[in-house]
């Protein structure tokens, strides 16, 4: 059996960063799995689906080949739909807004947790996949299951550089107030909602620098395997 590191947590938290490092540390593969949603939900719009026909959504998505490449030197990954990338195209403000959408929709969610699976399967030594509902859901058995948190503040601010470097103009309230938005809807939705597994360690990123981070889960994951050979 592959290993597998669930790192959970709500938007803005470092999730993504994080997951790379550990994954180019420990030589796993890495399965960002937010981005199977957009790159469904950049489809839908491509094709002009209708959003909130879950049937028709779901027909039309069900054959689409979703690939990602092993993360690179600098823990960049690029992903493509057949033979179109999509790295950049799925982080538009249009996506993130459909996927809020279709990310609700059950038979949706069921087709990305399977998506999910089998690139995170297609790892020889393993796989770090972060989320929401990884250590819940997706690979309630993983090895080592991480949430991440923060103050809405510090995740504000993180989202707000983000999108400046990406070349968008926004603001503090706006962020926070998207922000809350979100969270109310993660943590209430009716399936998989975002929640802590009962099993994992919670890490609260205030204050910690991403090495800080990195390494307390590079330690955990240790420990974990030094048991398993006791």
């Amino acid at each position: 059996m592959i290993d597998i590191i669930a790192i959970d947590g709500p938007s803005g938290v470092g999730k993504s960063t994080v997951a790379r490092r550990v994954a180019l540390a420990l030589g796993l593969g890495y399965v960002d799995t937010g981005a199977i949603y957009r790159a469904i939900a950049w489809n839908a719009i491509k094709n002009k689906i209708d959003l909130s026909d879950e049937t028709n959504l779901y027909e039309k998505s069900n054959n689409i080949q979703i690939t990602v490449t092993p993360l690179d030197q600098f823990a960049k990954q690029q992903i493509f739909i057949h033979d179109t990338e999509i790295t950049l195209a799925i982080r538009t403000p249009a996506v993130t807004d459909a996927t809020s959408i279709i990310s609700k929709l059950p038979r949706i969610r069921a087709l990305a947790v399977s998506l999910q699976k089998k690139l995170a399967n297609q790892s020889k030594n393993g796989a770090v996949l972060e989320g929401r509902d990884i250590g819940t859901v997706v690979f309630p058995d993983a090895k080592l299951k991480i949430y991440l948190d923060a103050s809405p503040e510090v995740r504000a601010n993180r989202r707000m550089l983000e999108l400046k470097q990406q070349g968008y103009s926004t603001n503090l309230k706006t962020i926070l107030d998207q922000i809350s938005v979100r969270d109310e809807r993660d943590s209430n939705r009716e399936h998989s909602p975002l929640k802590p597994a009962d099993d994992a360690v919670t890490i609260l990123t205030d204050g910690l620098s991403i090495e800080d981070v990195v390494n307390r889960i590079l330690m955990l994951y240790q420990s974990r395997t030094e048991k398993q050979h006791e």
